[in-house]
């Protein structure tokens, strides 16, 4: 038996405790319960037997961070940590992701031996080549950013509603009233009767008071 609303919670839990780290200017990068920072972090919050506190992994001299498990890293003792998930995992090299950096929209296929793979018209399983296009996934969530120099630098998320914004507050109106018309649509339709309800759009104090400085005074609306 699950329980999502443990998981959940613990998720959750995890996100509010990793925001301090995670939301620093000096974030490079960050997956699940790790960080890559520009600058150390105080003695106090790292220990490798501790719970809750951070282990200190490795010194990083250079790292090239493309997206979400797509990273390579220049450590300490001419050592190198290379991370790219998916099939083409084995066939990345340091200077795959140097390219990469420099033409993110670069593309290429590389032919590769799959050891398991499944033929389910014949229902068996074996090795077969393959052609693998090895580059970066185009996200549907964030948008890159670059300088004035055309150089990329950062990411921002494509969509973002502002809950606090008046916009919002009218989506967030209008869906209620669209679900409330639903209900009572529902309901009526089994006494053969039909209620239509029409949602009603708030103008903003100002907009609202300029329309009516010529005919009424402006009364605000109960929930402004």
């Amino acid at each position: 038996m699950s329980a999502v609303q443990l998981a959940a919670a613990i998720t959750a839990c995890a996100r509010i405790h990793m925001y301090p780290y995670i939301s620093r200017p000096d974030c490079y990068y960050t997956d699940t319960d790790s960080i890559v920072l520009g600058s150390p972090l105080p003695d106090d919050l790292i220990s490798s037997i501790e719970l809750g506190k951070f282990k200190l992994e490795y010194h990083v001299q250079r790292g090239i961070f493309l997206a979400p498990k797509s990273y390579m890293l220049d450590i300490e003792d001419d050592r190198q940590i290379i991370k790219h998930k998916g099939p083409a995992k084995d066939l990345v090299t340091s200077e795959w992701f140097k390219k990469q950096l420099a033409d993110l929209s670069l593309m290429g296929q590389i032919p590769t031996l799959a050891n398991f793979r499944i033929e389910w018209k014949k229902l068996q399983i074996g090795k077969k080549d393959m052609l693998i296009k090895l580059g970066l996934p185009q996200s549907h969530k964030r948008k890159n950013v670059y300088d004035s120099n055309n150089v990329w630098i950062d990411t921002q998320p494509i969509d973002v509603i502002d809950i606090g914004s008046q916009d919002a507050n009218t989506i967030f109106k209008y869906e209620l009233l669209k679900k409330n018309e639903e209900s009572v649509s529902q309901s009526t339709t089994e006494g053969q009767k039909t209620t239509t309800l029409k949602p009603t759009f708030y103008k903003t104090k100002d907009k609202a008071k300029k329309d009516n400085d010529n005919s009424s005074p402006y009364r605000p609306k109960p929930d402004e």
